[in-house]
């Protein structure tokens, strides 16, 4: 999801914990540099984008387990995925994809 420009565009900013990746005011992922290992987080509405995630053919089966047993808060859930794996890089980026796709048709 290279941003180019227009209402597509993604941009990213570095604060001390790691990257974090933003479509206009909406987080995409955020990545935590930590000493053993990187965890990925993102927002997930409980209500909205949850159901198309678990739902979705293109985030695998594990991935999708884990985020219908993470506890929701107000409505929304913080994802937590470590990453450790080529497998888990592809895992999170097509979770994020999906909510790129929400995000782009949320704007349209």
């Amino acid at each position: 999801f290279a941003g180019g420009g227009g209402e597509e565009s993604v941009r990213w900013v570095l604060p001390p914990l790691g990257p974090a990746y933003y479509m206009n005011d909406r987080l995409l992922c955020h990545i935590h540099n930590f000493r053993a290992v990187f965890r990925a987080s993102k927002f997930v509405g409980v209500t909205t984008l949850e159901p198309i995630i678990l739902d979705s053919d293109l985030v695998p089966a594990e991935v999708r387990n884990l985020l219908a047993q993470t506890s929701p808060g107000r409505g929304t859930k913080q994802f937590k995925l470590s990453i450790e794996s080529k497998e888990d890089v592809q895992a999170f980026h097509n979770l994020v994809l999906v909510k790129w796709e929400f995000e782009k048709a949320r704007l349209a």
